[in-house]
């Protein structure tokens, strides 16, 4: 730089201020600059601290949801990772695990289909192949519950078999074929061994547990089998229907006294019930206590009018003398179709309300019934119930008029 007409001194000190000028000048422009920056630096210092929190709380849900599943508590599994995906919807995967999980709920409970978008499934059976090809046994299962419920029953046998193939010891897979071989006339046999291999696969799941039981019990072969299965399954979920299953399964065995914690815990769960109210009433019926019987068994026909309901009401109403108001139920359940007890009870009533001659018709009728075919603890009802009949015929006619 020259400084015509200046001195040399002077031409520094000129420079000197131009230099220190210029350094103010971006001094300025960069604190500027940083002004301006600071509230983005902020946003974004705040976005990314909300990203950083969302993916450790994410985390701390994928881990439970993992739990979960590992433990074959696969809704709350679903639960967890659903919560994960809508903490941190950014990571794909999240959503992934989340089908994962309701895949494996299906597969272990293919029930559950019943109500499910089956289109859904579909699309979520594609995923959990594409990102957890480990679960391709689940996946065929529920592939085979969907062809099945579209009534491609030999392609559903098929997929229940690939299944089968892919994890030989899936508790799903029995479950899966205990189910479907119900509806399989050549498969049907093998049912009960199903539910009990899937019992075997995992005898700690609730689930599990519960559906094998409730098929079980109905045969009086695995009975007792069923039973022990559905009493192991509500100490850890009080299913509603499983807690009624037992109740009315231990009063028919004469064990009244067994079933009344089974159905108080069935009418807390649901007062309204009409099963848990009728059962309270033959509990009441089973220790002969008929008036405590009745106000449940009204209750349960007002609520549904059932055959299981109506019949037992009637007995308690014959039974306190009532014989007037058990006299239209009966005939109401004998219009619907008779059976000895329905019959029986109608005499009674006939009897009661003083229309003796029809009441010994309908005695003599049960008296010319056949017990053959009939074993075991129905021959012998049947035994009493004749002979109960007889001593009424004898009364009836005994006192009337020559």
């Amino acid at each position: 730089m020259t400084c015509n007409g200046f001195d040399g001194e002077r031409c520094a000190a000129i420079s000197r201020m131009i230099v220190g000028t210029g350094v103010l000048a971006i001094a300025v422009l960069l604190a500027a600059v940083v002004c301006m920056l600071q509230p983005a630096y902020r946003n974004w210092k705040a976005v990314a601290d909300q990203q950083q929190t969302r993916t450790e709380l994410s985390a701390k849900y994928v881990a439970a949801g993992d739990a979960s599943f590992a433990a074959r508590d696969f809704q709350a599994a679903q639960t967890s990772y659903i919560m994960a995906a809508s903490i941190n919807p950014m990571d794909s995967l999240l959503s992934s695990m989340v089908a994962r999980a309701r895949i494996a709920t299906f597969a272990s409970n293919p029930a559950l289909l019943d109500k499910a978008d089956l289109q859904q499934a579909r699309a979520e059976c594609a995923i959990v192949l594409d990102r957890f090809p480990t679960d391709l046994s689940n996946v065929k299962i529920v592939q085979g519950m969907i062809s099945f419920r579209e009534n491609r029953v030999n392609e559903a046998l098929a997929l229940l078999e690939e299944a089968a193939a892919a994890d030989p010891a899936s508790a799903a897979v029995h479950v899966a074929r205990a189910m479907l071989w119900t509806f399989e006339p050549t498969k049907v046999e093998s049912v009960p061994a199903e539910w009990e291999a899937a019992v075997a696969a995992a005898p700690e799941d609730p689930m599990i547990l519960g559906m094998a039981g409730q098929s079980l019990i109905n045969s009086q072969e695995t009975f007792e089998k069923g039973l022990d299965m559905l009493r192991k399954a509500v100490v850890t979920v009080r299913n509603l229907s499983w807690l009624k299953t037992i109740g009315s399964a231990l009063v028919q065995s004469g064990k009244a006294d067994e079933a009344v914690d089974y159905i108080n815990q069935a009418y807390t769960l649901s007062p309204r019930d009409p099963e848990a109210l009728a059962l309270i009433g033959q509990i009441h019926i089973a220790k002969r206590e008929w008036e405590k019987a009745i106000p449940p068994l009204r209750d349960s026909m007002s609520i549904r009018e059932t055959r299981d309901v109506m019949l037992p009401l009637a007995m308690a109403l014959n039974s306190t003398g009532r014989f007037d108001q058990a006299l239209p139920i009966l005939q109401k359940l004998n219009q619907q179709g008779s059976d000895m007890m329905s019959v029986y009870e109608y005499a009674n009533a006939l009897a009661g309300v003083g229309r003796k001659e029809e009441a010994v018709n309908l005695y003599n009728a049960i008296l010319g019934l056949s017990e053959q075919g009939l074993e075991g603890m129905q021959a012998q009802a049947v035994t009493t119930l004749k002979e109960n009949a007889r001593m009424a015929v004898g009364r009836l006619t005994a006192a009337a008029p020559k």
